[in-house]
C-alpha cells in the first residue's frame, strides 16, 4: 500500500495471526487423489480446504518434507463434526519427516487435527504447544477414525471448565482406534486428562507414553478396549556413574531415553566410588517412577566431613552441596548426663558421633554409673565395639561423690 509516496507493509496485529492466512493457493504435488505436502503453506491449505467442507474422503495425503509451523497460530484440520477430515494422512516418519513447533490456542476440537473421521498415521510432532477449551489432543482433538504410529512431544493444555478432555495423542476417542503411538508430553488442566487419551469409548491399545499424568486413559467407557499401553519413566544419574539395562523396555526420543516400569538396572561408577558412599537406590534396582540416582553416605554407617574442629555429620543433601567430599566414619555415642569432646566429635539433634580419642565429662560431684561397656574405671572399651552407651542420672540415680573424684575420662573409639 502506498500513501503520499510512502510504502507500507500491512500486517495483522489483532493477536489472531493464523496459518490459514498464509495458505498456499494450490498443492505443488498432486496426482489424482494423492497429494504430497511439501511446505507449511500447503499444510495450511489442507486445513483451509477441510474446514471449508472438503473432507478428502478416499484421498491420501503424504508429508514430503519437514514442516516448521513456528511463527503463526495453527488452525486444526477438521474444525468440527460438520467439517471432519475423512481421508488418509500419512506423516511419512519412516523417512524422518516431522512437523515441529505447532502452536494452537483455540476453542474445542484442538490438535494438529480437530476432528478426524479418517486415518492419521505415522506423524511425528515435535515441540507442540497446544491449548484449547476441550477435546484437546496432541494429534487429534476428537477421533472417530484411526490414529496409529504417531509420536508427539510437548505440552497439551485444557483451559475450559466442566468435562474437559485432554490427551497426549487424542482428547476424546469415540468409536475410533488409537494404537501404536508414543506420547512424551506434559498435560495440564482437564477433568479427564490422560497421557494418551482423556476420554475413551472404543480401542486404545499398544501405545507408549511418558507424562506427568498417571494413567494412559483417564476415563474409559469401553468394554475392555484399553489394553497393553505402557507408561515410561526418566532416569537421571550423577556424573561419573554408568548403568546397564539388564531387563526391560526403553524408548528414545531425541537425546532422551525413557524406561518402562519394571526395567532393571545395574549401576557402576566410571571410577572408584569414594569410601563411605553408596548409590541412593539399590544396586541393581528396578524403576517404578521417575528416578534420580545420586551418591549418598552409606546408610549402614555414620560419616562426617570437614576439617579438624569443624566437622559436619554427612547427609545426602549436604554432601551433594559440597561436591561429595571425602568422608570419615564415626560411631554413635549414646550419652545421658555426659558430654563428649574430641578432634572428631559431632553432636546433632542431641546425638553424638565420634571416632578416635574422645574425652567424656560429667558434672562436678558426679561419677559414672551403670555403664554397659566400661566395666571398671581402669578398663578401656574393646576395639570391637562401635557404639558406646554410658548411662548416668537420667537412667539411674547417680551417686553423689566427693568433688575429689575424677570427672572426666578419655576413651578410644577405633578408627
Amino acid at each position: 500500500m502506498s500513501v503520499d509516496g510512502f510504502t507500507f507493509d500491512l500486517q495483522r496485529f489483532d493477536g489472531d495471526d493464523n496459518w490459514s492466512d498464509y495458505a498456499a493457493t494450490s498443492f505443488s504435488s498432486q496426482n489424482g487423489t494423492t497429494i504430497t505436502i511439501n511446505s507449511a503453506e500447503e499444510l495450511a491449505l489442507l486445513a483451509k480446504n477441510v474446514n471449508s467442507g472438503n473432507n478428502y474422503k478416499g484421498w491420501t495425503i503424504t508429508l514430503g518434507a519437514n514442516i516448521d509451523l513456528s511463527g503463526h497460530n495453527w488452525t486444526p484440520i477438521g474444525k468440527n463434526d460438520d467439517n471432519p477430515f475423512a481421508g488418509t494422512f500419512d506423516g511419512n516418519n519412516s523417512a524422518d519427516y516431522k512437523i515441529s513447533n505447532l502452536t494452537v490456542n483455540s476453542g474445542n476440537y484442538v490438535g494438529l487435527f480437530g476432528y478426524n473421521g479418517g486415518t492419521v498415521q505415522n506423524v511425528t510432532l515435535e515441540n507442540v504447544n497446544i491449548t484449547g477449551s476441550s477435546l484437546i489432543g496432541g494429534i487429534v482433538g476428537f477421533n472417530e477414525g484411526t490414529v496409529s504410529g504417531c509420536t508427539v512431544s510437548g505440552n497439551v493444555t485444557g483451559t475450559g471448565s466442566g468435562d474437559v478432555q485432554v490427551g497426549g495423542i487424542v482428547g476424546r476417542n469415540y468409536n475410533g482406534t488409537v494404537s501404536g503411538n508414543t506420547a512424551i508430553v506434559t498435560i495440564s488442566g482437564g477433568k479427564y486428562a490422560g497421557g494418551l487419551v482423556g476420554f475413551n469409548n472404543d480401542k486404545v491399545s499398544g501405545n507408549k507414553f511418558y507424562s506427568n499424568t498417571k494413567y494412559a486413559v483417564e476415563r474409559d467407557d469401553s468394554n475392555n478396549g484399553v489394553t497393553n499401553n505402557t507408561r515410561y519413566y526418566s532416569l537421571t544419574v550423577l556424573e561419573g556413574v554408568t548403568f546397564t539395562v539388564t531387563d526391560g523396555d526403553t524408548i528414545t526420543y531425541g537425546t532422551n531415553t525413557y524406561y518402562a516400569s519394571g526395567t532393571t538396572f545395574t549401576l557402576k561408577p566410571t571410577g572408584e566410588l569414594k569410601e563411605g558412599y553408596a548409590f541412593s537406590t539399590g544396586n541393581p534396582f528396578t524403576i517404578t517412577e521417575n528416578t534420580t540416582v545420586t551418591c549418598i553416605p552409606d546408610p549402614a554407617n555414620h560419616y562426617v566431613f570437614g576439617t579438624e574442629g569443624n566437622y559436619t555429620l554427612a547427609t545426602a543433601e549436604n554432601v551433594a552441596e559440597n561436591n561429595y567430599p571425602e568422608l570419615k566414619q564415626v560411631y554413635a555415642l549414646t550419652l545421658q548426663g555426659v558430654t563428649a569432646s574430641g578432634d572428631i566429635c559431632v553432636t546433632v539433634d542431641g546425638k553424638t558421633y565420634a571416632t578416635g580419642e574422645v574425652t567424656l565429662t560429667v558434672k562436678t560431684g558426679y561419677t559414672y554409673s551403670g555403664s554397659t561397656t566400661l566395666t571398671s574405671r581402669k578398663t578401656r572399651p574393646s576395639a570391637r565395639h562401635s557404639t558406646r552407651r554410658i548411662i548416668t542420672s537420667s537412667a539411674r540415680k547417680a551417686t553423689t561423690r566427693s568433688p575429689r573424684r575424677t570427672t572426666s575420662r578419655r576413651i578410644i573409639i577405633p578408627n
